[in-house]
């Protein structure tokens, strides 16, 4: 299988395993112990603090250059690397801005899954020919 087979069907992936992981985490939440589901609707209650509102006007542009980098790549565009890379380093640490969370063990296997594709993604995208053009043959 060629590499820019491999990176779009990475892409793809990561696209489906963050789908199921969100809509495991709606499903699922109502099988977490009774003490974590209080625990998540006080939460939910809480007045936010400001740098969870920093961290969303962060999240959201860097989250709209992910997907645009990442159709991208499905075109195998060479930016788009750039672009997804980018939406990466911007995008992990502001996990820690939001503070504890708490999700069903199912939800969470897709989310790391989905990080796993993101790392080969990258990998495939900066460190092998999948965005590289081709060698010209003309004699």
């Amino acid at each position: 299988m060629q590499t820019a087979t491999v990176l779009r069907l990475g892409v793809v992936f990561e696209w489906v395993f963050i789908a199921l992981g969100i809509i495991l985490s709606f499903m699922l939440e109502s099988r977490l112990p009774e003490p974590l589901r209080e625990w998540l609707a006080a939460d939910l209650e809480s007045d936010p603090e400001a740098r969870e509102f920093i961290a969303l006007a962060l999240l959201i542009p860097a989250s709209l250059c992910w997907l645009i980098g990442s159709v991208g790549l499905l075109f195998l565009k060479r930016w788009a690397a750039w672009l997804y890379l980018g939406a990466a380093v911007v995008t992990l640490p502001l996990d820690c801005l939001f503070g504890p969370t708490v999700e069903h063990a199912g939800a969470m296997l897709c989310f790391n899954v989905s990080l796993v594709l993101s790392g080969l993604v990258l990998g495939l995208a900066f460190f092998s020919p999948a965005l590289r053009p081709p060698l010209s043959t003309s004699a």
